[in-house]
């Protein structure tokens, strides 16, 4: 920023700071005497670190060299922005259209099927949508939601492309479907896992501006339900991702849906109970299903759990 100004370039003013100033995380010995001086504003005291305080401030440029050398001050580093990282997961995992193999087919996930079995579809996000408003997903089953006599499996209801483009003309499409992600409340955020889990795995960028990595992919959903599901105490050392049955019916589902498809599953939830060696009945159901067609997969997000609440996987 300071070799920005010295060749005359102007930066841009912000929210919290003008142009002539630049927002700087600061530790200092004593933040009263720090708020003291006359060339900084202190927004905030954020807490102690190493016997020293950690605040917020803006500091003009012309100050800076001066209030960095004080007494008293014992680091100052410049405000740095916060940006969707979502443009480096591709080229992380190597997925990049430059990034495959000189053969590769892949064309950005065309004629593939994502399928994901999480919480939270936001079925109007623009990133889930064709270019002309249609709707990318090929089908979703609420397993929570109400049954009716075509019920996969005997329960919950699912949703063709076809019900999902009729909700998507209306005011509230949620409404209108019936479906939605549930709000997020402080604390325990919960509605957007699903969306955020497909947007990584699928979204074309038409809303954010960043795709992930297959965006050509069509996509199906299962929203678990989990209401009986034990996401803490004993309960969950004696279980193995939650409700295996209604899991095993979840991937079922979606590999039916994708039919002679390449079809790849992701699962991002579970408990951590079971002996996770493959040897559990849910483990070798998911194997049978993977093999019963070429071209199939699964893949299960782990180790996410530490210092999650128990049994959660996110």
């Amino acid at each position: 920023a300071l070799d920005l100004r010295q060749r005359g370039l102007t930066t841009v003013a912000t929210t919290s700071s003008d142009e002539e100033e630049i927002g700087v995380l600061v530790l200092v010995d004593n933040p009263d005497e720090f708020a003291a001086r006359g060339d900084v504003r202190v927004g905030a005291v954020i807490g102690q670190i190493d016997n020293g305080w950690l605040v917020t401030a803006r500091v003009p440029f012309g100050r800076v060299e001066a209030i960095r050398q004080a007494d008293g001050v014992r680091s100052m580093k410049p405000a740095q922005p916060l940006r969707p990282v979502l443009h480096a997961t591709v080229p992380e995992i190597e997925a990049a259209p430059a990034a495959l193999p000189p053969d590769s087919l892949a064309d950005g996930g065309a004629g593939v099927v994502v399928g994901i079995v999480d919480s939270g579809a936001d079925i109007a996000h623009r990133n889930f949508l064709r270019p002309d408003g249609s709707t990318r997903l090929i089908a979703l089953w609420d397993q929570s939601g109400p049954s009716t006599p075509a019920s996969p499996f005997g329960y919950g209801k699912r949703y063709s492309a076809a019900d999902v483009d009729q909700a998507l003309g209306q005011l509230d499409p949620y409404q209108a479907l019936g479906y939605g992600p549930e709000p997020d409340r402080p604390g325990r955020p919960k509605g957007s896992h699903g969306t955020h889990v497909t947007d990584i795995a699928a979204g074309n960028g038409r809303g954010s501006g960043v795709p992930g990595v297959a965006p050509k992919a069509d996509i199906a959903f299962v929203q678990p339900a989990v209401s009986d599901i034990a996401w803490q105490g004993q309960q969950v050392v004696d279980s193995s991702f939650g409700d295996s049955v209604q899991l095993l019916e979840a991937v079922r589902f979606l590999f039916d849906e994708a039919a002679d498809r390449p079809c790849v599953v992701n699962i991002s939830l579970g408990t951590n109970g079971g002996p996770h060696d493959g040897s559990s009945l849910v483990e070798r159901g998911i194997d049978s299903l993977v093999s019963q067609q070429p071209n199939r997969a699964v893949v299960i997000a782990a180790s996410k759990a530490r210092s999650a609440s128990p049994g959660l996987s996110q």
